[in-house]
């Protein structure tokens, strides 16, 4: 077996300061696997650190991939990026279920499967690199859900894309669920992958049942990073065969420490149970009136508008990211932590009255619970 390590992906609000140097260690602790490297259409500072990530770390044994949204703005920066590489591939998330569609995008399943075939025909014209798909909440509990699968997953990897994603989003699936997906799907070979999450407490055996069907490559993120702390550490599959080098875990480690600090304390002041810093994380939690906002790497214009009560476009928050968190090395910033920094000169610098619509700061939404900056 062998691992997609989503440290940079999954857990990227946490981890969006791991460089070069720390990826390049990360491969070495996982010869044989793969990397998500992050997201290089989220700012100008995230294409860079992709793109050099891609330029130093990529090797024979461990392959790098760059993700995107299943939008066409960002299956052009990762095709820009990947397109002299050696060895580093795309992919992209989409929604399957009608319950993670109805939180996020709010359109149709035909709708979404629609765009899909129009994403898969769109890289084949873009780019020679294999392409992987994930299917995000394949195990919410819909009728419809399993036939859904099979069919998104059959025209995928027959209109060239190379490998399909099954994902745990939320972290529900039973053991029962991943049976039937995983036998379902066993016709395509080893070209099925698993992504699971562990709120539940039933993701080993999860992972168990999918191996046993066939699947080669599992879903993991170092410390268990990722949205809720949910994820699998790579280390707790060692004993299903991975490949993992301690030795090297040890310098990775160190280095860790040096550029971000105790991975532990990282994660839980970005992904604490009552924090919330997407859009996605908003909605699928509720609206809880009792959620913090915290401003990410991973924020997106939906979270960054509440957090200013006013419409905040794509350009300025790929500013606001640049220069706060990317220039700053800030992993996340409260409402007042941010509303200070934008009152001093520093990014008045950055972004004149002239250049932005921010304006006077408004008072932020009530309706997560943030007070007034």
């Amino acid at each position: 077996m062998n691992v997609r390590e989503d440290f940079r992906r999954d857990g990227l609000a946490a981890h969006f300061l791991a460089d070069e140097t720390l990826i390049a260690l990360a491969c070495k602790v996982l010869p044989g696997s793969k990397i998500n490297i992050g997201y290089p259409a989220i700012c100008e500072k995230e294409y860079e650190k992709c793109s050099r990530i891609v330029n130093h770390a990529s090797n024979d044994l461990t392959e790098l991939c760059v993700v995107g949204h299943a939008r066409e703005d960002h299956l052009n920066k990762m095709a820009e990026i990947i397109k002299n590489s050696y060895n580093v591939t795309a992919n992209s998330w989409i929604p399957i279920s009608d319950y993670f569609l109805n939180q996020t995008v709010r359109v149709s399943s035909k709708e979404v499967f629609s765009g899909l075939k129009s994403i898969v025909q769109k890289w084949k014209q873009k780019s020679d690199k294999p392409f992987d798909i994930a299917f995000a909440d394949c195990t919410s509990n819909e009728k419809e859900l399993l036939p859904r699968i099979y069919n998104w997953t059959d025209y995928c990897l027959n209109n060239g894309t190379r490998n399909v994603i099954i994902c745990d989003t939320r972290g529900i699936g039973k053991p029962e669920q991943i049976e039937s997906i995983f036998s379902m799907l066993n016709v395509f070979g080893n070209r099925i992958e698993f992504h699971p999450h562990n709120d539940n407490g039933n993701a080993l055996e999860n992972i168990a049942l999918a191996l046993d069907k066939g699947v080669e490559t599992i879903g993991t993120s170092f410390y268990g990073a990722g949205e809720r702390q949910s994820m699998i550490d790579p280390k707790e599959l060692i004993s299903f065969g991975l490949s993992f080098n301690e030795y090297k875990f040890k310098e990775f480690e160190k280095k860790y420490f040096e550029m971000i600090g105790n991975p532990l304390e990282v994660i839980k002041t970005v992904y604490g149970l009552n924090v919330i810093v997407t859009g996605s994380q908003y909605r699928l939690r509720g609206r809880n009136k009792n959620l913090k906002i915290k401003f990410g790497v991973t924020s997106d214009t939906y979270i960054a508008s509440k957090i200013f009560g006013k419409n905040i476009d794509a350009k300025e928050l790929s500013e606001l990211k640049d220069s706060l968190l990317y220039a700053e090395k800030n992993i996340v910033l409260t409402p007042n932590e941010l509303f200070v920094k934008l009152r001093t000169g520093y990014f008045r610098d950055i972004i004149t009255p002239k250049q932005s619509n921010l304006g006077r700061l408004s008072v932020i939404s009530q309706e997560a619970g943030i007070q007034n900056g």
